[in-house]
Parts: C-alpha cells; structure tokens; sequence
C-alpha cells in the first residue's frame, strides 16, 4: 500500500458498508413503493395494466441512458459525490410524484427517478469493492443486496400498515421523497472518497478515460464475464416483473385487500433476503476454494425457481400462492451476491465505474424496463379486462426465463476460475 494512501479502521468500513447498505435501501424502497400503489394510481388515471407498466419503463430509460455517462465520470470524479447527488435527485422527484396531476406529469417524475438511480450502478459497487477485501466481497455485496429486498418489505409493510390507505398514494410518495433527502444528506457527510484499488492494497488516481475498445477487449477475453452478465439480466426481467405485480397479483387473483396483499409481499421480501444471504455466504466460502460453485449454486436455484414461481402463479389457494412465490423469490435472489462479485472480480481497476455501470444500466434497462411491461403487456393479450386471473398466466410465462438464466450461469462456470486469475494478473 502506498504511505501516502488513507487508512481506514475496520470500523469505518463496517460503517460505509452499512451506509451502501442504506442506500439500497431507499433506492429500491423508492421503486417499489409504486407497486403497492400500483391499483389506486392506476384508477385515479383511469390506465390499463400495460401503461401503468409503462411507467417502469420510464424509469429504466432513464436509468439506462444516464447510467453509462454517469460511470465515464465516476472513473475520474468523486464517486461519493455523484452518488449522494443520485440520492438527493431521485428522491427529489419521488416526493415531486405525489403531486403529479396527470399520466405524463407522474410518467416524468418516474423517468427523473430512474437518471438519478443510474449513480448507485456507477458507484456502488466500485466504492465497495475499494473498501472490502476481495476474500470478503461476497458476504458484504450479500449484505448490501440484503437493503435491496428490505427496501422491497419495508414498502410492503407501509401497505400492510395500511398507509396508502390512510394517507393516500401521494402522501407515501412526498414522505418517502422527504426521507431520501435527509438520507442523501447524511451520505454526504459520512463517506469519504477511498483511493481506487485501495482494498487490494494498489491505491492509484484516476486516469483519462478508458476507451471502449478497450472495454470491448476485456469482455471478449473473459466469456465468463459475459455469461454471468446475461445470467444476471435475464433473471432480472423475471424478478422485476414479479416484484412491481406481486400486490396486484394478490388483490386481483385472490381477492386480498391492499394490506394483506402487501403481507404477501413483505413475505416474500423476507424469503428474498435470506437467498441473498446464502448467494453472499457461498460467495465467500468458494472465493479461494472452488470458484466454479460461485456461479454453479445460483444455476441451480434459477433453474428452481422457475417451477416455484409457476407453480405459485396458478395456486388456488391464496397462503400456498404465497408460499410458492416467497419460495421462487429466495430462490432467484441466491445469484445476486455471486455474481455480482465475480463480474467485479473480473473487470479491471481502471474501468469498474463504467463497466459497473454499463452492466447495471443494461440489466436495469432491460429486466426493469422490460420485465413489468413485458408482464403487464401479457396480462392484457391474457384478457386482464375481463379475466382478473390472466395477471398470473402472464408471471407463470415470464417465469420460464429463470431456466435460460440459469444455463448461462452454467456456462460461466467453465471459465471463471481462468477469467479471474487473468484479471488478477492484468490489474
């Protein structure tokens, strides 16, 4: 390491990794609040299933098109600075949704929502990794991903605890918005900016941009990376579109009331986050054993949970539904901390915010972009007009790409090992 490079205690970064952790948090809690309050928006404005999906796809535009800009910048500037700017835009147009007085108005809001989300693809993963030794990046991505799925429940709980009830979709939203603001606030103050390649003890300063022939270079050198790109994106469609329809699914299929379809969701947020634990805790025992189980236990549980989320869309029963989609949702959250860690394993020091960011934006774009319009889309060919139990023929479809994730997963594994020890070598 290099003396003139920071130190920081085990302490501190015990607390960066809490505040990424926090971070999460209100980014997903942020985007999941709309699927609680998907049906009283969607009467308000009068909007059949695939325009309120359509406002998923605003938000993943504007993730997608901002998020690789944002990561050429963070490969040279603060990334804490960009990433507490992210929070506090977000969280700005969050609270500006609750006052969006027609369909475009609230469509804007949501497509603002998603530029300033972009930072957290560009930063947060490349400010963990500098702060957390590779031996111990899966248990902490593990931990990180863990803000992901409470964010989901802790929204599931504000319809549980009947708040959109009582205080209206609006009011979840200003609050909400309110409260990303003080937490933007609070990053700000708290986390400093860590030298790149500081965990593995090769601080260095931010160069010129990389350029993307370079980056292109890197990807076809290592298959592995692509693969579990692929993997990760194409269960990300699933998963997006289970979690923005779940509350939905329940009211319309099973006759729930919003709070109880919203205890649905808050158990399945529960059995998502103990999948990302096990994915992280697999990470780190395979990390330096076998690195082929890295990405061999998330295709396993992909493959699983394609049945289990197919199963529990067509249950009659509304606790078995339940059941089967907690269980489908823990399933397919295994791979997150994995794989996450390997594609970070496998990308160059110089290059991590843009890459970081491509990844995210893509898997952003296309699995939240795609995968609740793709659902609700589905629902209305299925005949939502008429047919409230088409919502659940459409998730059962969408579901049969857990499979095709889980083979790219497969084929990851040929390579990894290999992929890792060149990247070891070229950093």
């Amino acid at each position: 390491m290099n003396d003139a490079a920071p130190r920081y205690s085990p302490r501190y970064v015990r607390l960066v990794v809490a505040l990424l952790t926090g971070a999460v948090f209100v980014e997903f809690y942020h985007r999941q609040i709309l699927a609680v309050a998907m049906d009283e928006i969607g009467r308000e404005f009068a909007l059949s299933d695939g325009e309120l999906g359509s406002f998923v796809t605003a938000f993943a535009v504007g993730y997608a098109v901002s998020g690789p800009l944002l990561g050429r910048v963070a490969d040279r500037l603060s990334r804490r600075g960009i990433y507490s700017a992210g929070i506090a835009l977000w969280s700005l147009a969050t609270l500006l949704g609750g006052y969006a007085g027609s369909f475009a108005s609230f469509f804007a809001t949501r497509l603002i929502t998603g530029c300033g989300q972009s930072s957290a693809g560009a930063t947060n993963s490349p400010l963990l990794v500098d702060y957390v030794a590779a031996e111990r990046r899966g248990g902490a991505l593990a931990v990180v991903t863990m803000g992901a799925t409470v964010g989901a429940l802790t929204a599931g709980a504000l319809g549980f605890a009947g708040a959109v009830e009582a205080f209206g979709w609006r009011g979840v939203f200003i609050g909400s918005g309110i409260a990303g603001l003080a937490f933007a606030a609070a990053f700000a103050a708290l986390v400093k900016e860590p030298p790149r390649g500081w965990s593995e003890g090769r601080a260095y300063s931010p160069s010129a941009p990389v350029p993307l022939r370079a980056v292109a270079a890197i990807v076809r050198a290592r298959p592995a990376l692509l693969q579990t790109f692929l993997g990760t994106m194409l269960s990300s469609v699933a998963i997006f579109a289970s979690a923005q329809w779940v509350v939905s699914f329940f009211e319309r299929v099973h006759g729930m009331t919003n709070a109880q379809a919203s205890l649905g969701l808050v158990f399945a947020a529960l059995a998502s986050t103990v999948g990302a634990i096990v994915g992280g805790l697999v990470a780190n025992r395979a990390w330096t054993t076998n690195p082929r189980a890295v990405v061999l236990v998330p295709a396993a549980c992909s493959l699983l949970a394609c049945p289990a989320l197919f199963a529990g869309a067509g249950a009659r029963s509304a606790g078995l539904a339940v059941a089967l989609y907690s269980l489908s949702g823990a399933l397919s959250l295994v791979h997150a901390a994995p794989a996450s860690a390997a594609m970070q394993g496998m990308i160059p020091d110089r290059m991590r915010g843009f890459v970081s960011s491509l990844i995210a934006s893509l898997i952003t774009g296309v699995g939240l972009g795609g995968g609740p319009y793709l659902a609700g889309a589905l629902s209305d060919w299925f005949g939502s007009a008429t047919n409230p139990a088409s919502l659940g023929r459409a998730l059962a479809w969408v579901s049969l790409l857990y499979v095709w994730a889980g083979i790219h997963f497969l084929l990851a594994s040929r390579t990894l090992k290999r992929d890792l020890e060149l990247n070891a070598q070229q950093s």
